[in-house]
């Protein structure tokens, strides 16, 4: 990260928390880009007690790549496509930051297939630490979602 007075260059790190409870949430401020219902019940899962910081654009991405949240959750609403420009370069960014990018499936997202991610669910973003608990709660969220419907 350069700062913007001249000093020097800062490596950027995610937040090394481990313990969900002591981890905060990105979502997306837009409700039409996220199910903040489901959001709600991933954190209630995870016993995250701190409320979700709501914002769009990358930001959420340059936030966690910085350790300023450990959780970017985006699952958008049934039918919205998700485009690569929204996330190729947020993905990189917490990537070199030593975080984890994925489909809430589990797969690393693929840039590889034109202007649509095409994703089943949505994407999860934290450390390596709270991944597998992050990707539990979000798998038993998103069936305890569907089969109340």
């Amino acid at each position: 990260m350069q700062p913007l007075d001249g000093s020097s260059a800062v490596k950027v790190q995610v937040s090394a928390v481990e313990n969900p409870e002591e981890a905060s949430f990105f979502e997306s401020y837009e409700a039409a880009h996220s199910m903040h219902d489901l959001s709600s019940l991933i954190a209630q899962k995870l016993g995250v007690k701190a409320p979700p910081v709501r914002i769009d654009s990358q930001a959420k991405y340059g936030a966690l790549s910085r350790g300023d949240g450990a959780i970017y959750l985006r699952l958008p609403h049934k039918g919205y496509r998700e485009k690569i420009w929204d996330h190729a370069a947020g993905c990189i960014v917490v990537s070199e930051a030593g975080g984890v990018v994925t489909d809430a499936a589990g797969q690393p997202l693929d840039f590889s297939k034109g202007k649509y991610l095409d994703l089943d669910t949505g994407i999860i973003v934290t450390n390596q630490k709270l991944m597998p608990l992050l990707f539990n709660a979000v798998r038993k969220s998103i069936q305890e979602k569907a089969s109340s419907l």
